[in-house]
């Protein structure tokens, strides 16, 4: 079994940070369809800053159980199993385009900085739409905040998680647990 993480509102406070630093609430993935219409013209424009800086990503601050959480998933699976599976904007960062391997280098440097155990071969940075490409077995796992990403990764014969606030690092457990 492998686990896959994401970072952004699962490891990392990405939203908090964006309405802390832009003074804008990004909507969530899960969003209805009118409200993220709605903001999509302001976060046009706050994700143009955020693509625009590159070291946005390294600023990142952690939510609270983050450590824990990856510090369990090390100890279910072993480090080498241990996967980061995050995701860029597809609108905002275009392939092999210095703004992508910018943002790609960014988000490495945040895992290193909080998880130094996670070898960089074990860090994928992609579009969610790909995310469920690196699914190697029906045993592996995504944690990630988007149900269309977890929708993907069931559908491609995975296990998956749907992270929100709400839950707790204890549901969590109990999830891998029966995975396991």
């Amino acid at each position: 079994m492998k686990i896959f993480l994401d970072i952004d509102d699962t490891l990392a406070n990405t939203s908090g940070y964006v309405k802390e630093k832009y003074n804008h609430k990004v909507y969530h993935p899960n969003s209805s369809l009118i409200k993220r219409n709605f903001y999509l013209i302001k976060d046009y424009f706050v994700l143009r800053h955020v693509r625009d800086n590159p070291v946005f990503w390294t600023e990142l601050p952690l939510l609270d159980h983050s450590k824990d959480l990856v510090d369990y998933c090390k100890n279910e699976v072993g480090k080498e199993n241990l996967f980061i599976l995050t995701a860029l904007p597809f609108l905002f960062y275009k392939k092999e385009t210095k703004e992508f391997l910018d943002a790609k280098h960014a988000k490495t440097q945040w895992v290193k900085k909080h998880f130094n155990f996670i070898e960089e071969q074990n860090i994928h940075v992609v579009y969610a739409r790909e995310k469920h490409q690196f699914l190697t077995g029906k045993q592996d796992v995504l944690i990630d905040d988007s149900q269309k990403n977890i929708y993907n990764w069931k559908n491609s014969g995975g296990h998956a998680i749907l992270y929100h606030h709400g839950l707790s690092l204890e549901d969590i457990k109990i999830k891998i647990k029966k995975l396991t």
